[in-house]
């Protein structure tokens, strides 16, 4: 939860005060209102069971990439949830899991998530797709990553210009 202008989680009419857990929220105006979280990184520094306030290292917050890179503090975090076994690519979680919606797994550490790889037909286990341009913009497979554009589509935004022109 990033860069929302008044709040990043707010109870508003609920009479308990719910708590959020394994969450990232990050560069809001009033991170939480009315609320508790436990094992989030949390920038205002809400106090809270295993909470923290570092840098979370989104790999390209300017391009609304709000994936954790492989230094983030956000990696092994967090707090085993019943029920909650993957990730928002599918990714099972680790244990201890990530903070945030998204586990960093790197498999054939090209600094590619393997999620990403997968979701775009890509083998998360060879090295040799991080250097692919399989749309030809001149974007190889880890620019595509870091930008969250599509490596098949040479213009992912539809506006005339290749992702190569625009990054």
């Amino acid at each position: 939860i990033a860069n929302n202008t008044l709040f990043g989680v707010r109870r508003t009419v609920n009479p308990n005060f719910p708590t959020i857990t394994n969450c990232i929220i990050w560069n809001n105006e009033n991170d939480l209102d009315s609320c508790t979280a436990t094992y989030s990184n949390i920038k205002d520094g809400d106090s809270g069971e295993g909470n923290i306030s570092e840098d979370p290292k989104f790999l390209y917050p300017r391009a609304f990439s709000y994936r954790i890179g492989q230094a983030s503090p956000a990696i092994n975090a967090g707090t085993p949830l019943p029920g909650i076994e993957f990730d928002f690519d599918g990714d099972l979680r680790s244990d201890p899991p990530d903070m945030g919606a998204d586990e960093y797994l790197d498999s054939d550490n090209d600094m590619i998530q393997d999620g990403w790889e997968r979701f775009h037909g890509f083998n998360p286990y060879s090295i040799a797709d991080q250097s692919a341009d399989p749309d030809d913009d001149g974007l190889i497979n880890y620019y595509e990553f870091i930008l969250d554009t599509d490596p098949w589509e040479p213009d992912t935004d539809d506006d005339g210009l290749t992702d190569g022109e625009e990054a």
